[in-house]
């Protein structure tokens, strides 16, 4: 029996499909990232400002509308969402006919050619997951946020369906593009995006950006490889991710970062607590500190089991800890202090929350 169970518990902590998993990481070897060119062929928007635009158009609805309510009105209808963004290096989807009944028309079976070369596939929609659940938790890809959609967002598009009137006129471009981006929350699950998002968007773009999601999930894979990294070479792509994050968005004003970089971990596990902490929040305060005053909402979420362990040490070290929510929706987090650089002669006390992450539990662990 007990030879059964060792067996059971084998199986069931290597039984992952990768391959229908949003989350999978990217096969060996992948290819370079597409990204932008160097140089355009049309300049969107003319220099040397946009005023130009603005004194040149024609139509009602500039001459008549104010900006101000012109701008309500734009982000009531592209803004104050949150709005995926993904790149990943993976199998096509099979086609499915019954797609546009799922969310952002991905298959809740989602399915993948396995038989057909990989391929770097853009990925976007609106965020349609249930309102209490954490960002570590959204379905979106997998197709199953369709009863979400029906549920909670009844009547929302599923995507954001500006490229219509992005494209209607240059005015329209110029007074719309970075409100698409100041004004929603960007969801970031690829950390080969997070990367290279220089390459994929423009720096004035990132600037525009104040709201962000990021799941670093997996970082124990090393795709270029296709083997696994030791848990130093983990905290190291970890800590490159922070610095990048807090370089490539400079106006960034509030971020959640979801990050599973560790084994399940336990009092029992031997573990070296001490050390996955020091590792995990010290990249997070050197961000906060580049970032300076602008940052003012982080959160960082890491793997349940690790949480845990943190918890406990912070409130042993009595740490600020707060409480909230009911049943599934019940959450609790501690403080982490810091110290930033206000201006050159003075520094004002900052810090970040620390809350529970993605459930790491393996399926083992819950057999008797």
């Amino acid at each position: 029996m007990a030879r059964f169970r060792k067996w059971l518990r084998g199986l069931l902590s290597d039984v992952h499909d990768r391959a229908n998993d949003p989350e999978a990481p990217e096969p060996a070897l992948s290819p370079g990232l597409p990204g932008l060119p160097p140089t355009r062929k049309h300049v969107l928007t003319p220099h040397p400002s946009r005023e130009d635009i603005a004194n040149g158009a024609r139509g009602g609805f500039f001459e008549r509308l104010p900006r101000e309510l012109r701008d309500q009105i734009f982000i009531f209808a592209f803004g104050d969402r949150i709005v995926h963004i993904d790149l990943q290096f993976k199998h096509p989807k099979l086609l499915d006919p019954s797609r546009h009944l799922a969310h952002a028309q991905v298959s809740a079976k989602a399915d993948r050619d396995l038989k057909a070369h990989p391929r770097w596939t853009w990925w976007s929609s609106v965020c349609h997951r249930h309102p209490i659940a954490e960002p570590w938790d959204d379905r979106c890809q997998s197709g199953s946020a369709r009863k979400m959609c029906d549920a909670f967002y009844p009547g929302d598009d599923c995507f954001l369906g500006v490229m219509g009137w992005l494209l209607t006129c240059r005015q329209a471009y110029a007074e719309t593009i970075n409100l698409i981006y100041g004004c929603n929350t960007i969801h970031i699950r690829s950390t080969a995006l997070l990367e290279s998002i220089h390459l994929m968007l423009l720096p004035q773009r990132l600037a525009t950006i104040t709201s962000l999601e990021l799941l670093w999930h997996r970082l124990e894979y090393y795709p270029s490889e296709g083997s696994q990294r030791s848990q130093g070479e983990v905290w190291s792509h970890y800590s490159t991710l922070m610095e990048k994050a807090s370089k490539a968005f400079p106006s960034m004003r509030k971020v959640y970062v979801s990050v599973e970089a560790t084994p399940y971990i336990n009092k029992h596990s031997g573990g070296d607590v001490a050390y996955h902490e020091r590792q995990l929040l010290e990249p997070a305060d050197a961000m906060m500190r580049r970032c300076g005053t602008i940052l003012k909402d982080c959160q960082i979420a890491p793997n349940q089991s690790l949480y845990k362990m943190l918890m406990d040490r912070a409130e042993k070290a009595g740490a600020r800890i707060e409480k909230g929510g009911i049943g599934v929706g019940s959450w609790h987090r501690f403080l982490r202090p810091v110290v930033v650089d206000r201006d050159d002669q003075t520094a004002s006390q900052a810090g970040y929350w620390v809350r529970q992450g993605k459930d790491d539990t393996p399926l083992w662990y819950l057999l008797p």
